[in-house]
């Protein structure tokens, strides 16, 4: 009984953990973006870009361009 509510007291602490490390991620890697369509004649095709904005970002001040290509694999 006692190695029982010793595996389960580890259950609780990798899961609070994990969800910890979880937001951590949230907060620190992702961002509001943008997701805009460009067309291109030259192409013949569209593509779709997604732009990132600074958590507090502001229309009036400019930035950085930071690319980054995004690789899809079908």
């Amino acid at each position: 009984m006692k190695s029982l509510k010793i595996s389960f007291a580890l259950v609780a602490i990798a899961s609070l953990a994990s969800i910890y490390t979880y937001i951590r991620y949230l907060d620190h890697y992702t961002s509001p973006y943008l997701d805009v369509v460009i067309n291109s004649h030259v192409l013949g095709e569209s593509r779709k870009i997604f732009i990132r904005l600074p958590d507090e970002y502001n229309a009036q001040k400019s930035y950085p361009l930071l690319l980054k290509p995004m690789v899809i694999l079908i």
